[in-house]
């Protein structure tokens, strides 16, 4: 159900309890880092890894990932006959399976009224 323009979706707000548990947390902020900086060298590498991780994404954020991607649709001139008779029929089933969709759609919206 859309809302009314100018109308909350959420006229509540947020739950209070995560505000309290955020609230919380904050006031124990300064402990954990202090926690995570001694953990950087108590001798367990792993340990020591996770600390210095936990500490680089809170103070600079945690790094962007990127993928590579590389997808090439061939040019209409460089298919094929056979390629182009293939993606003709492709559309044509879209077409026919959209077609029948708003058929459906529209025999439903008769039986409603």
């Amino acid at each position: 159900m859309p809302f009314k323009k100018g109308q909350s979706g959420n006229p509540g707000g947020r739950p209070k309890i995560i505000a309290e548990v955020r609230e919380l947390a904050q006031e124990r902020g300064p402990e954990a880092i202090q926690k995570l900086v001694e953990l950087l060298s108590c001798g367990l590498p792993a340990t020591e890894l996770a600390a210095a991780n936990s500490l680089l994404d809170r103070g600079y954020g945690k790094p962007h990932q990127t993928l590579g991607v590389e997808h090439r649709e061939k040019a209409a001139s460089e298919l094929t006959d056979a390629e182009l008779e293939e993606r003709i029929e492709e559309s044509r089933a879209v077409l026919a399976g959209q077609r029948t969709r708003a058929s459906k759609a529209k025999t439903s919206q008769k039986a409603l009224h």
